[in-house]
């Protein structure tokens, strides 16, 4: 597939602030209608399991995520956006909903997505939030029958606005 990045949902910028939250995990998106070669509208959805979390003294240190949104998709481009929820292995957190847009590129079967966003409610509402998920899809054949999953190793990150 390729890389992918993606546009903030606002003007805060995630670059030069050090992360209050960064979280490791598996991310699964699954396409319907599958992506092709040609470029055509597809709903997606996806969820990813973090651990690892750390940076901020007593934040939670795993979570579950579930992710939907639609968007303009073929294996060598696309845009779309959608909404990200996240739940916390410790109770005491909040469900933390996440407002994204991304924008993606896939040269050579390779795909790094970056969904950048900002934090509309719950735990850290009103962070900026840079996710970026690893894909290599070996089997290029599958942009001409169509592609209706991706998966890789994923990186969140939370940072102040």
């Amino acid at each position: 597939m390729g890389a992918v990045t993606a546009a903030p949902t606002s003007s805060a910028s995630t670059s030069s602030t050090p992360p209050l939250l960064e979280c490791v995990g598996f991310y699964n998106v699954d396409f319907d209608p599958p992506i092709y070669l040609l470029p055509g509208d597809s709903n997606f959805s996806g969820d990813a399991l973090y651990s690892g979390c750390g940076a901020l003294p007593g934040a939670p240190d795993s979570g579950t995520s579930d992710l939907a949104g639609t968007g303009n998709y073929s294996c060598l481009a696309g845009v779309g956006g959608g909404r990200q929820e996240i739940n916390w292995n410790d109770p005491g957190y909040a469900t933390r909903h996440i407002e994204f847009t991304t924008v993606s590129l896939r040269p050579l079967g390779e795909s790094t997505i970056v969904f950048l966003g900002k934090v509309t409610s719950g735990y850290l509402s009103g962070y900026s939030v840079r996710q970026v998920v690893e894909i290599i899809t070996p089997d290029l054949t599958g942009c001409l029958t169509g592609i209706d999953n991706l998966g890789g190793p994923s990186v969140i990150t939370f940072t102040a606005a």
